[in-house]
């Protein structure tokens, strides 16, 4: 049933939807769901993430602009993964004019993120590729995959494995170089007490007595240095 839905490519005003052109598959497989996912968001006042990996992200897309315009300024964001073209540019400046965020994930060895391959069709958001074998994430902004077919026909690409095996290491990395970036700022930090409480040592003992000799010592406008400076010059 979901191969009867992807056919269905033709253009077509949506059901849910005033004044944006989704995907006619699409749009009437949302109308399975519709209620259900209706009746998690109406209960809902928080933020609202709709998420999906293939048809299940297009459905993601339509879903979130048919609850967008009710929900405005509550921080409802899209994420995709190997999503399909789901509409045409109507449907991602609805969901922009509406402040939602999409973020959208793609191997480029993906067939998928392709499809359709009329040029009616749009991508809505920000892509993020995936290189699933070198397991790397890459933000590219708003760009939009050119028309065409993607370098290689492989489906294994659109596996929901080897995305979360991606974003799983990418994250993994971001996070160990946060930890290094934390790391060098504690041991800056505990240097800079250090000196400061050696310069302050040394004032207490008298080994700077006069002005000279703080200039000779380099005293900044910064710390003890700085404080036995200017009360030696007053």
């Amino acid at each position: 049933r979901d191969w009867l839905f992807n056919l269905l490519c033709c253009p077509f005003g949506s059901r849910h939807v005033e004044g944006i052109c989704t995907h006619r598959g699409f749009d009437l497989a949302i109308g399975l769901v519709g209620a259900r996912i209706a009746e998690l968001v109406d209960g809902e006042t928080g933020a609202v993430t709709y998420a999906g990996h293939s048809l299940g992200g297009a459905l993601a897309l339509i879903a979130c602009a048919t609850h967008c315009a009710s929900r405005e300024g509550r921080g409802d964001e899209v994420v995709t993964f190997g999503a399909p073209r789901a509409g045409t540019a109507s449907l991602g400046a609805h969901l922009c004019r509406h402040g939602v965020p999409v973020h959208r994930y793609c191997d480029r060895r993906d067939p998928v993120p392709y499809v359709p391959l009329l040029c009616c069709w749009s991508h809505a958001g920000s892509l993020y590729e995936i290189d699933s074998d070198e397991l790397t994430v890459a933000a590219r902004g708003t760009e939009v995959d050119a028309l065409g077919l993607p370098p290689a026909l492989w489906p294994r690409y659109h596996r929901m494995a080897r995305y979360r095996d991606a974003l799983r290491a990418a994250a993994a990395a971001d996070e160990g170089e946060q930890r290094q970036r934390r790391r060098h700022s504690a041991a800056a930090s505990e240097e800079k007490a250090k000196t400061e409480e050696d310069d302050a040592s040394r004032v207490r003992s008298g080994e700077f007595s006069s002005l000279s000799h703080l200039d000779r010592a380099g005293s900044t406008s910064e710390g003890p240095l700085y404080s036995a400076r200017k009360n030696a010059a007053n």
